[in-house]
């Protein structure tokens, strides 16, 4: 719902905490039932996703505040096409994108990969009530990450494609070069965290060893380094390389098409079918606010939106003279939880005595 660009990141935080939580709180499960194989996997997956969640959000903060600096504004709904001026930001904010979302072959499938094992492994490997809790846990997991990608598809496709909204992005400029290798870097870390999973997972055997007594990362990685494994019976296989040259080898098809095609064919230029309107500008773009509605409309109950329309007519009320549109949702966990919760804290701050220090000490110490 937020379209504040950074603040948009930092409440993404909260949902990559919740993961390294669930992973943490599956490895602390297996451990009290006797699993340590299963518990060593759980927590080289919160520990991974804590390192890649401190990478690809560094990433996506240093991407907004390129285009703070060149725009002068957080807002996504005067940004757009941005892509065409600052080209190198928009990429390292892609690959950023697509590392929080989760999707291959970048180091936030790997860990949420992981997690998910664990948490399927969890179901057969535990009984009672707490069998029931791993695949609750997965359900929820599925669905933040869902959220998350829909989140930067808006993210991205609101502030750098399309054409530009407004007069603050029309003079935008490319970020400085120590900017863009700051995130170049970074971008460089989840590509490589991705692709060479399997080679750097081993690295938490050392971490597992102390606090586990054991040590899986040998065991989850198969067909000399290619195949990642959780390492039980039946668990599940992935080789992020494997997908990322499955990637490429669709990709060279498609651009040789393209490439035939555009040779033979001679190219002609014209104007976009517009439904018969006179031209298409920024106003006929799809604006944040229209992209997050269905999420809005679906999670009504909870954010409970509010929408005001003033209309302001000339001569019949069919012909508005100008529209004014508002709308917000309520900040639920705000109003409900925290603003009272803090509210009581500080009325019963105001009723205690100052602390005195002497009165909780032994007569002997404070004669010194």
């Amino acid at each position: 719902m937020e379209h504040d660009l950074k603040r948009l990141l930092a409440y993404h935080s909260i949902e990559n905490i919740g993961i390294i939580l669930i992973g943490l709180g599956a490895a602390l499960v297996f451990r009290v039932a006797g699993h340590p194989q299963l518990a060593a996997v759980a927590l080289i997956a919160a520990m991974f996703h804590t390192l890649n969640h401190a990478i690809f959000k560094c990433l996506l903060f240093l991407g907004a505040g390129s285009v703070l600096h060149s725009t002068g504004t957080r807002n996504m709904e005067e940004l757009g096409g941005l892509i065409r001026p600052m080209p190198v930001t928009a990429f390292c904010f892609l690959i950023g994108a697509v590392a929080i979302s989760g999707l291959p072959p970048l180091n936030g499938f790997v860990s949420e990969w992981l997690t998910y094992q664990s948490l399927l492994a969890g179901f057969g490997a535990t009984g009672g009530l707490t069998r029931i809790l791993f695949p609750l846990a997965g359900s929820m997991l599925a669905l933040t990450g869902a959220l998350a990608a829909a989140c930067f598809v808006k993210a991205f496709a609101i502030t750098f494609l399309a054409l530009s909204r407004g007069a603050k992005s029309s003079p935008v400029h490319e970020a400085p070069r120590s900017m863009l290798v700051g995130m170049g870097w970074l971008a460089f870390s989840c590509v490589a965290l991705g692709l060479g999973a399997t080679w750097f997972l081993p690295l938490f055997d050392t971490m597992n060893e102390q606090l586990l007594g054991s040590r899986v990362g040998t065991n989850l990685i198969t067909a000399r380094g290619w195949v990642l494994s959780v390492g039980t019976p039946h668990g599940g296989l992935v080789s992020t390389s494997i997908i990322a040259i499955a990637l490429l080898l669709l990709l060279i098809p498609a651009v040789l098409l393209v490439t035939i095609v555009g040779r033979r064919f001679a190219r002609r230029r014209g104007p976009t079918w517009d439904c018969g309107l006179p031209g298409l500008s920024q106003e006929n773009e799809y604006t944040a606010t229209a992209f997050s509605k269905p999420l809005r409309m679906i999670f009504s109950v909870l954010y409970q939106p509010r929408r005001e329309i003033q209309a302001v007519f000339d001569v019949s009320p069919y012909f508005p003279k100008a529209i004014h549109f508002e709308s917000e949702i309520e900040p639920t966990f705000e109003k409900r939880l925290y603003v009272p919760l803090k509210d009581l804290l500080l009325r019963f701050a105001t009723k205690c005595e100052p602390f005195r220090l002497g009165a909780f000490m032994p007569t002997w110490l404070t004669s010194l």
